[in-house]
This record gives C-alpha cells, structure tokens and sequence, in this order.
C-alpha cells in the first residue's frame, strides 16, 4: 500500500489532495518525510 500524500500526478506535480489545507499539507508531509529519512541516514 502507498500512503495517498506519496502520490503524484503524471509529469512528477503533487496534484490534488482532499485533506484540509490541501496540496499545502501534502508538501508538509514529503518534507517532513524527507527530513526524518535524513536524519536517519546520518
């Protein structure tokens, strides 16, 4: 299963997301993500 923020639409863009606040919260989520990854690859 894929989380629905990791899904991107075709051409690599966030695309939509029904969450409140909407793609803003998507990119929260990858950043976030991204970050702890980060972190643990340190």
């Amino acid at each position: 299963l894929i989380p629905c923020h990791r899904v991107l639409a075709s051409g690599g863009k966030l695309g939509g997301y029904t969450a409140p606040s909407g793609t803003d919260l998507k990119q929260r989520l990858l950043d976030m993500e991204q970050t702890m990854r980060s972190a643990r690859a340190s």
